[in-house]
């Protein structure tokens, strides 16, 4: 986890791990020899691996291009008011 100003947050890829290697092996590799399963189990982590490494590549091109908040550069302040309604 990383802390941020008041926000806890964790980055999505490495807790997507398992997810994504569930859904990659097949449904009876629980029941296969160690040396059948081997080759599933190792295609299934190189699938998820290379997940993870997309999703934080995303991140990190996200957080590059990210700019903080600057109340000096709101131009909303400059729009006029609606006028409240007369009820």
């Amino acid at each position: 986890c990383w802390k941020q100003p008041g926000i806890w947050a964790t980055p999505p890829g490495p807790p997507s791990l398992p997810g994504i290697l569930a859904m990659v092996l097949p449904v009876g590799v629980a029941f296969m020899v160690a040396n059948e399963a081997q080759s599933f189990y190792a295609k299934g982590f190189q699938t998820a691996s290379f997940a993870v490494v997309g999703i934080m590549i995303t991140g990190a091109i996200i957080a590059a291009f990210h700019q903080a908040y600057d109340p000096a550069k709101d131009r909303s302040r400059d729009q006029a008011t609606p006028a409240a309604a007369d009820d």
